[in-house]
């Protein structure tokens, strides 16, 4: 995993790099095997997990993730961004929410296996979490979730006011796309970064592969009713 080694040398100090490298390595084999019984990434080989899964999940340390904060990832699939941010950071305190039973139950047992603590994995729709955890997150992200403006809506909600989403999205998302959407749940685009990640050998494209966060920060607290019902972000747009 030389990309990724080198990408933690940035972030972790030397003596907690073998251990980092070993749950990542674990963590792409338990990957690897469930992927043969159930759908959770169409990504299989072992460079493009750990270029595609791994080293864009933790995109999120550039833009001020610490280990001292708590995190929501909403709609986590196998498990990403979530569980490489809390292989980096052990401290972190980590909401996991997964509406497919057979994928919550994944990071549920690879949580296990990692010997993660402080970890608390949802299996349910967002928009049908407890209302006590309001506003009550550092970070709230989203990688895969939804369109962005439902996305917007399904992650505002759970952050604290003067906390941060972050959307991982395509190059080709503007920040217009959800702005009139966060100033509306009360929030505002603080900054975008934008990042590449390396061509793996599985990937057809000649080139690297262009990414982004969009980081919203929410003013004030979300007007009451949000999120909507299951579905309404998606099908019936606010803005």
């Amino acid at each position: 995993m030389k990309y990724l080694e080198d990408f933690l040398r940035k972030h972790l100090p030397a003596p907690s790099l073998g251990d980092a490298l070993e749950k990542f390595r674990i963590l792409r084999e338990v990957l690897k095997k469930r992927n043969e019984i159930m759908n959770l990434t169409a990504v299989s080989d072992d460079e493009g997990i750990e270029i595609r899964h791994f080293m864009d999940s933790l995109a999120a340390l550039d833009v001020g993730v610490k280990g001292s904060d708590s995190l929501m990832d909403i709609g986590s699939g196998g498990g990403f961004p979530a569980l490489p941010l809390k292989i980096v950071l052990s401290q972190l305190g980590l909401a996991v929410v997964e509406a497919t039973f057979k994928k919550a139950a994944f990071i549920e047992d690879t949580v296990r296996a990692l010997g993660l603590d402080g970890v608390k994995v949802y299996g349910s729709r967002s928009e049908e979490l407890p209302q006590t955890l309001l506003g009550s997150f550092d970070w709230v992200c989203a990688r895969a979730l939804s369109k962005p403006p439902a996305a917007v809506e399904l992650m505002l909600p759970w952050a604290k006011v003067s906390g941060h989403c972050l959307l991982y999205a395509a190059s080709s998302v503007k920040p217009d796309d959800i702005a009139a959407v966060c100033a509306a749940l009360g929030g505002e685009i603080s900054s975008v970064m934008d990042y590449k990640l390396p061509r793996s050998a599985s990937d057809p494209s000649p080139e690297e592969v262009v990414r982004k966060i969009i980081v919203v920060k929410k003013m004030r607290v979300t007007p009451p009713g949000y999120p909507r019902r299951a579905g309404l972000a998606a099908k019936n747009p606010i803005v």
